[in-house]
């Protein structure tokens, strides 16, 4: 079960991250829910799976590395206290975010392992596909950058790819009036 307040808070939290001074208060867009939603619905699948076929449970400095990145990407731990204050949620529940995302993250690491290897053909195909845009970059900077944006890339269509299966696999029932749900 995911609530309502699960997704708001999720959204206001991506949403601080970008622009804090309207998180906490701006009405927020039925996109952002709908995403949030989204990648909500995909963590409680792939933890669920982790759990099925019994990862390796994450060690604590795992959980509170995610719980870093949380807060990292949303703007700091006092911005994320501010909000968490503001819509009335637990600081618990953030624990719990971080939790789960270290499972994910250990069941992605276990399954997707060498998935993301970018070979130098794949990285020339990309910046003669776009030789403009990188033009004057010094070219081993450019060939790293190139090869993590690409590794990024890869792990995304994956993680879709487990998403679609396992929501293939396990009845998702969304009873939210989200656009692009």
């Amino acid at each position: 079960v995911i609530l309502q307040s699960d997704v708001e808070l999720r959204a206001r939290m991506l949403l601080l991250g970008r622009d804090p001074n309207q998180a906490l208060h701006l009405e927020l867009p039925q996109g952002l829910l709908a995403a949030a939603l989204r990648e909500l619905i995909g963590e409680k699948l792939i933890a669920r799976e982790a759990e099925r076929v019994q990862v390796t449970r994450p060690t604590l400095a795992m959980v509170a590395q995610e719980k870093q990145r949380l807060l990292a990407s949303a703007g700091g731990a006092p911005a994320v206290q501010a909000l968490l204050r503001a819509v009335g949620a637990s600081p618990v529940e953030l624990d719990g975010m971080a939790e789960r995302r270290a499972i994910v993250g250990a069941f992605l690491r276990a399954n997707l392992e060498g998935t993301t290897l970018i070979t130098e053909r794949e990285i020339d195909a990309q910046i003669a596909q776009d030789r403009e845009r990188y033009a004057g970059v010094n070219p081993a900077t450019l060939r790293a950058q190139v090869r993590a944006m690409l590794a990024r890339e890869t792990l995304a269509r994956n993680i879709e790819r487990w998403v679609r299966v396992l929501r293939a696999r396990v009845p998702v029932r969304i009873y939210a009036a989200f656009e692009s749900s």
